[in-house]
């Protein structure tokens, strides 16, 4: 690779750290995507585990009672699904009520609450008294479940073509449950069914992606700090590398030169200065002859230019180069070199 251009030479070598910090990013970005999904996840859970424990408290003080009475009415209809004695009574004044029991409580409950707050609430079992309580597929996969001592089950799921979070808990049958589900065949502390809820995921997904684009334009922006930084140091370093390249080149090509101009003056001065001599003595032997004798003038002449040029070599202070012919490059003697005697 050239050395000669500082901004080439910082990326060539801030890039293994760009590229290492990038990859730190990535896996503590995708990390925390993670931890995210993590919490929601947990959000999603204690909500639903609260939701369902608030029904299933409400069931029980229900059962304890041995079910409540509500006047019957268009949308509190007697359930035929109860076989109790005393489900319908009348009171004094002629008002007709029937035992809402906690199965049908916990109905009622879920109407409203789909209603109002988009939650869905579900009781189900292997074995309903009402068909209407059969499980779905994902509900009979969580009831098969509790049979194997299994606590809980959630996961998302897709309900009426949206995505929701399913949570569900069994119900153990418990003495005031013997009322309704005796002839079932249950016993106290047995698994008879399960209670369900459904959450909407958008208010949850909306919250989760917020989050993970706050933290993505955070990291970001915290990335190109660091990335910006290493080009910065890199940069400033690589103009300090190329000057002292440059300047240890200069000085291996001025060693060079000057190398080539004492090999120059020791193998070209002496037969040069033979050279010169002859044409003195030869200049002196002509002189009767003006003609030849500047020629042996000029001869002499070009004699000392050369020997001019070797003294400029051997006085190279600092090495420059130029451009000849054909986009040579040669070195440059320079023109201001004090001229010395062979």
């Amino acid at each position: 690779m050239k050395t000669d251009n500082p901004f080439k030479l910082a990326l060539f070598y801030s890039f293994p750290f760009v590229v290492l910090v990038t990859l730190v990013f990535l896996f503590l970005l995708s990390r925390e995507r993670g931890n995210l999904a993590e919490e929601q996840q947990a959000g999603l859970t204690r909500t639903a585990a609260t939701l369902l424990q608030q029904i299933i408290v409400t069931r029980s003080w229900n059962a304890e009672h041995g079910g409540l009475y509500a006047q019957i009415t268009d949308r509190t209809k007697p359930n035929p699904y109860l076989d109790v004695p005393e489900r319908d009574i009348v009171s004094l004044s002629g008002k007709r009520y029937t035992r809402i029991n906690p199965a049908y409580m916990t109905r009622q409950i879920a109407e409203l609450a789909r209603s109002r707050l988009g939650y869905r609430f579900n009781i189900t079992s292997l074995k309903p008294l009402n068909p209407s309580n059969r499980p779905d597929p994902w509900e009979e996969n969580a009831l098969l479940s509790f049979e194997r001592g299994v606590e809980r089950q959630s996961s998302a799921a897709q309900m009426d073509g949206k995505t929701v979070f399913r949570y569900m808990v069994p119900l153990k049958t418990e003495q005031a449950c013997l009322a309704c589900h005796a002839k079932q065949g249950y016993k106290v502390g047995e698994v008879r069914g399960g209670i369900s809820v459904a959450i909407p995921l958008e208010e949850s997904e909306r919250i989760f992606h917020a989050r993970a684009r706050t933290y993505l334009a955070t990291g970001t922006g915290l990335w190109l700090c660091i990335v910006v930084f290493i080009l910065l140091v890199s940069y400033t370093l690589s103009r300090k590398v190329v000057r002292e390249l440059t300047r240890e080149l200069e000085l291996s090509k001025l060693k060079t030169a000057l190398e080539l101009a004492g090999a120059a003056a020791h193998e070209i001065r002496q037969p040069l200065t033979v050279v010169i001599a002859n044409a003195d003595i030869l200049r002196s032997k002509m002189a009767h002859d003006p003609e030849l004798t500047r020629e042996i003038d000029v001869l002499i002449g070009q004699c000392m230019r050369i020997n001019d040029i070797i003294a400029r070599m051997k006085n190279l202070a600092v090495y420059r180069s130029k451009t000849y012919v054909n986009d040579i490059t040669i070195t440059d003697l320079g023109q201001d070199t004090p001229k010395q005697e062979s």
